[in-house]
């Protein structure tokens, strides 16, 4: 199918309530959809194949075997890690909606289990690239959407914590990512990056009980990152930080199951930031 035949069947089936009509393949749709997930047609993007996926995916039309399959498919070099490094190119779709697949799947995994270890830390790995290399920070592009690669891809790592598979040095890993991430030089986040990482690392304290030395030592590593940076580039990681860390505050403030003093160091790290 082109994308004008895909997008036709797309619209009958969202009409249809996301009910296939009769003659209508599943598998072959979603080979489709996968094919065209990173389309420049916000409406076909957006509103059609990430709908469709996330309406078949949490109301199991998918079979495990499936699951997986699509799973192995969206991690890899034509889709999560698609021209990764590229900056302010077209791919970056691709790449971002893949992530939202991701997401998608890892919650669904949560009910049904069908996840093996090995695949687990497969999308892990991948998630974990890509956040470490993405370079595209854009959130809307005009004519063409959302594309909000870091709003995207936290959604995704909020989804980890909830994985027993997960070991304290993926944790580590993963908040030193977000840690780098979150202080970017290149562009400012203007989208709500921020609110949806900090959402990602709230669920990282409660979810794995961390010890609130190691937090503090996390905390502490955003000190002093003026230092990192010459004058005109630190105006947006320092802007960024302190974005980030704000959100953050409220949403452990938010959580009654995480200790008050985190939230105070947090407030601590945000008033010694120039």
């Amino acid at each position: 199918m082109n994308e004008a035949e895909i997008k036709e069947r797309l619209i009958i089936i969202k009409g249809n309530d996301f009910e296939l009509k009769p003659g209508m393949d599943i598998d072959l749709i979603t080979k489709e959809m996968l094919k065209y997930i990173g389309s420049t047609d916000p409406e076909l993007r957006d509103l059609l194949i990430y709908q469709t996926f996330y309406r078949w995916i949490l109301e199991d039309k998918y079979n495990a075997e499936k699951l997986s399959e699509i799973a192995e498919i969206a991690i890899d070099d034509r889709h999560l890690l698609y021209k990764l490094g590229e900056k302010g190119s077209d791919s970056v779709f691709t790449r971002t909606f893949s992530s939202l697949l991701c997401a998608l799947i890892l919650h669904a995994d949560r009910k049904r289990n069908f996840l093996s270890e090995d695949m687990f830390h497969e999308i892990k790995g991948a998630l974990y690239k890509y956040l470490e290399e993405e370079n595209d920070t854009r959130g809307f592009v005009p004519g063409k959407g959302w594309a909000h690669g870091i709003a995207h891809v936290a959604d995704a790592l909020e989804e980890l914590p909830y994985f027993e598979y997960l070991t304290d040095e993926d944790l580590h890993e993963l908040l030193v990512l977000i840690r780098n991430k979150m202080i970017t030089n290149q562009s400012i986040y203007i989208s709500l990056e921020d609110e949806r990482m900090a959402n990602a690392v709230v669920t990282v304290f409660k979810q794995h009980c961390m010890a609130k030395e190691d937090i503090f030592n996390w905390l502490d590593s955003f000190n002093n990152i003026e230092a990192d940076f010459d004058w005109a580039e630190g105006r947006f990681a320092i802007h960024n930080l302190k974005l980030f860390l704000k959100s953050l505050y409220f949403k452990v403030v938010a959580a009654e199951s995480l200790e008050p003093e985190i939230a105070e160091k947090i407030k601590d790290v945000i008033l010694k930031t120039r």
